[in-house]
């Protein structure tokens, strides 16, 4: 089995989106045989991982990670969770000999995130809110949120 190496930079990005409370909620480390280096970290959630996909990964491999709110408002009370979506990414013209690696990769990339789910995906179309939202939906428990906020707008002060 292989094993990818995740540089410290991307476990601290993970870290740092990884709760409501944090301002950034997405990140994205591109994938250079066997290591993991931090391309991008910030505030646009699942919008902005597809556009550095997009823009930086047409011919290679990623790994990111986007924050989702799940909102569970109920009239009286309205509670907030995060729902963090973790996607491997191979773009279209990424080498065949490193295409063909990643299965033994697998798990180590994986491995140093905590997420509500994984993904793996060769097309930026599979993301997106509905497929995302309906994902989350058959993964949840029996009390399900009323809603899902891929912007993450924080809650209003009380």
């Amino acid at each position: 089995m292989s094993k990818a190496v995740f540089a410290p930079e991307c476990e601290k990005a993970f870290a740092d989106m990884s709760t409501q409370e944090s301002p950034h909620d997405f990140f994205v480390a591109g994938f250079h045989e066997p290591n993991f280096e931090l391309v991008a970290a910030g505030r646009g959630g699942m919008a902005a991982l597809q556009h550095v996909l997009d823009e930086k990964f047409k011919a290679g491999i990623a790994v990111g990670v986007f924050r989702v709110t799940a909102v569970d408002d109920r009239g009286v009370t309205v509670s907030y969770r995060t729902k963090l979506i973790h996607v491997i990414y191979v773009g279209p013209g990424a080498p065949r000999m490193l295409k063909g690696k990643i299965a033994s990769y697998n798990a180590s990339f994986k491995a140093p995130f905590n997420a509500s789910y994984f993904l793996q995906i060769d097309d930026l179309s599979d993301l997106n809110e509905k497929a995302i939202e309906s994902m989350l939906r058959k993964a949840g428990g029996a009390h399900a949120p009323t809603g899902y906020d891929f912007t993450n707008t924080p809650p209003a002060a009380s």
